[in-house]
């Protein structure tokens, strides 16, 4: 083996470059000073990558970007610094460190096309800031822009490597990036069985048929994912059919349920029989096979940090719904002690009411016992107005500007969640909901 090598890496956000990195620094490579709640993005001492980039990028001024870069490669004969936004600079990262080389990451561009990094709402906007990408673009011009922009980086960097052909062929795979590397090694199930395939492969394999796979040399089918979350894209006028009281919204806590539950009543959609917070298997075993499948079956999820607090203000401050009476004396950091330390993230029974169910992982809804996906639709609480409006296209039925009108069950005006999140307490919600973090892809 000759010795480590420099190494920048680059991908859009979700790609997998996390897996990449895992291994990279596994192998002994130094990662420079990476964010605390994103440990594999680099920052730079001065927590300024993302301002020195932007500097750059809008004034061609390099000085605060090479100085920050410095501080990750001054006094390491070798290293591996990642962030999304380096795919956009590879010839001038070229030119700065002639002997580096990139190695970009990719994955499926329709999967890629629908995750939250493509929403300016969350912040992980650099395809809209620094690739051209039209804000209110459609997954399908998404996915396009993903191959356009991949191809341009693909043919500038050392080494591809693919999130789909990681985690099918990993054996391989990883050995072929480990050689790469130099890295030296005696058992590669060591690196190959850190990599775990995200339960949002093959999201989007619905929509694959719409865009030309081939210009990346994709196969066209990717193995297929458990949960299919829907995007925000335009919804073209649908074939509808009489769904009067055949919608089965499977009510999450704490994720609009009251709202969504009322306007279905209203307009005559819901199914009669009321279940509750009850998990979908459970209904479906209440219910019967035949009349479980005749009904159009949707849940609504939220963002696990965001859920918790809004939770923990909900018991706090009392509700108007007559079944929520505890009171929540301690502060909200010990609060979510407490719930790792009671095992409540980890209850898995089936409740129609109570306090308890705040804290029960959303997958326990979605999923049955066996993580067959139980439900035909999931949709995001940050996106219910384009929820609504997908569901307005299956049932012809006016949904949306409902929305503000009914909201019974409202948490009283509290401060931000990101604002009150120190990053122990970050990493304790990551430790308890990595699954529903994973399946929905969520972010901090």
């Amino acid at each position: 083996m000759g010795e480590k090598k420099k190494i920048f890496v680059g991908a859009y956000g979700g790609a997998g470059t996390r897996v990449v990195m895992d291994l990279l620094k596994k192998g002994g490579y130094y990662i420079g000073e990476p964010y605390v709640n994103e440990p594999y993005d680099f920052r730079g001492k001065s927590k300024t990558f993302v301002k020195s980039f932007d500097t750059y990028w809008t004034t061609k001024n390099d000085k605060p970007l090479r100085d920050l870069l410095k501080t990750g490669t001054d006094g390491h004969n070798s290293w591996a610094l990642k962030h999304g936004q380096l795919m956009f600079i590879q010839d001038e990262l070229k030119k700065w460190y002639p002997n580096s080389v990139f190695i970009y990451v990719m994955r499926n561009p329709v999967d890629n096309a629908m995750n939250q990094y493509f929403d300016p709402n969350n912040n992980f906007i650099a395809h809209h800031k620094y690739g051209g990408l039209p804000v209110n673009s459609t997954v399908i011009e998404r996915a396009n822009y993903c191959i356009q922009q991949s191809k341009i980086a693909m043919s500038k960097a050392d080494y591809v490597v693919t999130l789909e052909e990681l985690c099918n062929n990993k054996d391989y795979e990883v050995e072929r990036l480990l050689k790469f590397a130099n890295i030296e090694f005696n058992d590669i199930k060591e690196y190959s069985s850190r990599i775990i395939t995200p339960k949002s492969m093959g999201r989007g394999s619905k929509l694959y048929n719409q865009v030309d796979l081939s210009l990346m040399d994709m196969k066209p089918k990717i193995a297929e994912s458990k949960v299919e979350i829907n995007p925000r894209f335009k919804v073209e006028k649908q074939s509808t059919t009489n769904l009067t009281n055949k919608v089965l919204f499977v009510r999450i806590p704490k994720t609009a349920s009251i709202t969504t539950n009322t306007i279905l009543t209203t307009n005559r959609l819901k199914f009669k029989r009321d279940f509750g917070h009850h998990y979908t298997r459970y209904i479906k075993s209440v219910i019967g096979e035949q009349t479980f499948n005749g009904l159009y079956k949707f849940v609504i999820v939220r963002n696990p940090w965001d859920k918790l607090w809004s939770s923990y203000n909900f018991i706090r401050n009392g509700s108007e719904m007559h079944h929520v009476s505890s009171n929540i004396d301690v502060d909200f950091k010990t609060h979510l002690q407490n719930i790792k330390n009671s095992g409540l993230h980890l209850e898995t029974k089936s409740r129609t009411h109570g306090v308890n169910n705040n804290y029960h992982k959303q997958c326990n809804w979605v999923f049955d016992s066996n993580g067959n996906q139980l439900v035909d639709d999931v949709f995001k609480f940050e996106e219910l107005e384009t929820a609504y409006k997908i569901i307005e296209g299956k049932t012809g039925v006016k949904l949306t500007g409902q929305l503000q009108k009914i909201h019974k069950n409202k948490t009283k005006k509290t401060a931000h969640y990101k604002d009150v999140y120190d990053d122990e307490m970050i990493e304790l919600v990551r430790e308890m909901y990595a699954d529903d973090i994973e399946t929905f892809g969520y972010e901090f």
